[in-house]
């Protein structure tokens, strides 16, 4: 899979430097949610699919299910350091941030439920987790696509992100 490690081009064009530590935090996010991702797939070919767990597997799925915790906080550390970067920009970036809504959204519903596990057994709002061949991962209802489609989707964010501040930092002149 893509890594992006170009946040340094706007480093040394971007005067304000907590801006360009909010444009290097949206990198980095993105490059650990590609990270996971490359985890998800690695993890995924070793279990049987549909999987629900617990299975003859657990322990792979228990693995599995860990790398797609991370991976979803990832996506929420995107979508917070775009929000900010969006506010410190003036709004300028309102239209990635719509654009991509219901991928951080549905992200964020699958986070809450993982993390909140306790509270969703008690209640009897837990329906296990499962991940299916079309890299959908669901858990307590709610899904989220994951591994190559999410992956697909996080480097068209970050292309429109890099073509956006391309026009908002354009490029200094060289001296030679």
């Amino acid at each position: 899979m893509e890594k992006l490690n170009s946040y340094q081009k706007y480093t040394f064009r971007v005067e304000n430097r907590n801006m360009s530590r909010l444009i290097e935090n949206v990198e980095i996010g993105i490059n650990m949610a590609l990270i996971q991702s490359e985890r998800i797939v690695a993890g995924n070919a070793s279990i049987e699919l549909p999987r629900v767990s617990p299975g003859p597997d657990t322990f792979l799925f228990l693995k599995l299910f860990t790398d797609i915790h991370f991976y979803l906080v990832s996506v929420a550390n995107i979508k917070k350091f775009i929000g900010k970067l969006n506010r410190a920009l003036d709004d300028t970036l309102d239209d990635i941030n719509k654009d991509y809504r219901n991928f951080f959204d549905t992200a964020k519903a699958v986070r809450n439920c993982q993390e909140h596990l306790d509270e969703r057994i008690e209640s009897g709002k837990y329906y296990g987790k499962s991940l299916y061949d079309d890299w959908v991962y669901e858990i307590c209802g709610k899904t989220v696509v994951i591994g190559p489609p999410a992956a697909k989707i996080l480097i068209q964010l970050y292309r429109e992100l890099d073509l956006k501040l391309e026009t908002l930092f354009p490029k200094k002149a060289s001296k030679d």
